[in-house]
């Protein structure tokens, strides 16, 4: 977190929202879930293959 005011400031502000409602994660081959309460799915969020340089 930048803690600074910025184009993405709202954007921030949701994803530490739902970090904080997280409870429960799945991962399956390259995808993580977060979870809420129930189990409800939250974010998923899905691995990429890194660039050589």
């Amino acid at each position: 977190m930048t803690r600074r005011s910025g184009p993405n400031q709202q954007y921030e502000q949701n994803f530490a929202a739902m970090l904080n409602l997280a409870r429960h994660y799945s991962i399956r081959g390259d995808t993580l879930t977060l979870c809420g309460e129930n189990k409800t799915p939250l974010a998923t969020f899905r691995g990429t293959v890194p660039h050589n340089y």
